[in-house]
């Protein structure tokens, strides 16, 4: 991600992010121009699905404290002719008069950061001055291959995370500990495990038993095959939790609570946001402090 990116934009990008549930939304996007120019940086970049094309939507963005002026929207919509379908500018500071008709003439559409105590109607974000997000690493002690046909009585055969697992359609073998890991990031399989850790939080090791795909087979010592129907595993959990103090705002029609903090080589953003008569979403944004990975988690429950 380029150094440029500021806490702004970033609050940008999350809101957008977990708004656009259809859309792919990248920060920082390089974009290319449509007759064959030059890419250039956009702040936000989220690509639509409209019917059978997909439309571009560039975000740019100014972190201000004075209002972005006539100059800037006119800059702005020389950089995204030619390379996006839509252009939207979100000044902290709002927009002067001239900026404001500048962007009416052609069809740009413009948001600043107000005040979110100002609404007439009470949101569930506007109370938040503090969370804590709770961290969960897990570390994978001990494996048990849980076999097809083993006999009644007979123990599961302990496997290592380096144990080949054999793919029924001729592919090369995958690691168990691999397959173990691929499940264990699957939103479901995560959230039983943080669940049962969080309601007892005394408790350090829990054995999760996660299914493998369909006809899976290990190769025992004799050289027969073992169809393999599911993995147990027991697990080892490591729970940090970081306290957030957040801001308040709007966007648009969206009120929005966000904050960012450290915690060890991490670097947390999280962002809540809620609209009238709508459910409330929030959205925290994981990176390495030097920009190179990163991970955007929904932390809406949509199962109420």
């Amino acid at each position: 991600m380029p150094v440029r990116s500021n806490e702004f934009q970033r609050l940008i990008y999350l809101l957008h992010h977990q708004l656009h549930d259809r859309a792919i939304v990248v920060e920082s996007a390089m974009v290319p121009d449509c007759f064959g120019g030059s890419e250039q940086e956009v702040d936000v970049l989220i690509e639509e699905p409209v019917g059978m094309i997909n439309m571009l939507i560039g975000i740019e963005c100014r972190d201000r404290s004075r209002p972005a002026s006539i100059e800037w929207v006119q800059q702005m919509r020389g950089k995204h002719e030619h390379r996006t379908d839509k252009l939207v500018l979100v000044s902290r500071s709002g927009f002067t008069r001239g900026g404001l008709e500048e962007a009416e003439k052609y069809g740009i559409e413009v948001m600043d950061l107000g005040e979110a105590y100002e609404t007439d109607w009470n949101v569930v974000v506007n109370k938040l001055e503090q969370l804590f997000v709770g961290q969960f690493s897990f570390n994978i002690s001990k494996g048990h291959a849980v076999l097809e046909d083993n006999g009644a009585g007979s123990d599961d055969p302990e496997i290592s995370a380096a144990e080949p697992l054999y793919p029924p359609d001729g592919t090369p073998p995958r690691p168990v500990g691999e397959v173990a890991r691929e499940n264990l990031r699957e939103p479901h399989a995560a959230r039983e495990l943080m669940n049962l850790f969080y309601q007892n939080k005394d408790q350090t090791r829990a054995t999760v038993t996660l299914e493998t795909p369909g006809g899976y087979f290990l190769v025992d010592t004799s050289g027969a095959q073992r169809r393999v129907k599911a993995i147990r595993l027991e697990v080892e959990c490591d729970l940090r939790m970081t306290p957030i103090s957040l801001q308040h705002g709007t966007v648009g029609t969206a009120h929005v609570a966000w904050g960012r903090t450290t915690n060890g080589d991490d670097e947390l953003f999280l962002v809540a946001s809620e609209q009238q008569w709508q459910r409330g979403r929030s959205a925290l944004r994981i990176a390495s402090k030097d920009q190179q990975t990163e991970v955007v988690i929904h932390l809406t429950d949509d199962s109420s």
